[in-house]
């Protein structure tokens, strides 16, 4: 429960509170879903002191991308009687 009013949830979108502000909550009804695209999220709680309540309950979820397909060439292509393979593996985390 946050003191309606008087004590705020501030979210942010990303690290600190210089990103935008995904939303500003209070009071005890429970708020839309939040997305953060930055991959980072600042919660910012403010309170007047006024009153002492339980505070908040928070459920956080996190969705990672998969990666992309790792690409294998082998380079030159071997020949019979080949001794030495040469393999390139590029693999990007992120594209």
């Amino acid at each position: 429960m946050v003191e309606p009013g008087l004590d705020f949830l501030t979210i942010y979108d990303g690290v600190g509170t210089g990103g935008p502000v995904l939303a500003t909550l209070n009071g005890t009804s429970v708020p839309p879903q939040v997305v953060a695209t930055s991959g980072a999220v600042t919660l910012v709680f403010t309170s007047d002191n006024s009153a002492v309540y339980a505070g908040f309950s928070l459920e956080w979820e996190t969705e990672v991308p998969l990666p992309d397909e790792p690409q294998l060439t082998i380079d030159p292509t071997p020949t019979c009687g080949s001794f030495l393979l040469q393999v390139n593996f590029d693999y990007a985390l992120i594209s």
